[in-house]
């Protein structure tokens, strides 16, 4: 699930990626591609790992190393990810506020 604030204008608003389905894993570079897509107009993306068990190295990847270096003005904020989650996005580069 994606939203942006009402009224914000792109490079200015904050996209909010909801992962919830239940138990779910991500795994691949091409769900990671996926999940971000249209999202480098945006200022901010909170990525929301509630629920989420865990996810792969090249899903992790693809987000932190690949697609935010290819757009280094957003800002990646992650939520409510687990420690196994935690420790894969971490191996692939992401910072925890």
């Amino acid at each position: 699930q994606r939203s942006t604030l009402p009224g914000s204008s792109p490079l200015s608003a904050t996209g909010h990626v909801k992962l919830f389905e239940h138990g779910a894993r991500f795994v691949s570079r091409a769900e990671a591609q996926a999940l971000l897509r249209g999202m480098e107009t945006l200022r901010d993306v909170r990525l929301d790992f509630k629920g989420v068990d865990g996810v792969g190295l090249g899903f992790a990847q693809e987000i932190f190393s690949v697609w935010q270096r290819a757009h280094p003005e957003v800002r990646l904020q992650v939520l409510n990810a687990n420690a196994v989650v935690r420790r894969v996005l971490s191996q692939a580069g992401a910072t925890f506020e």
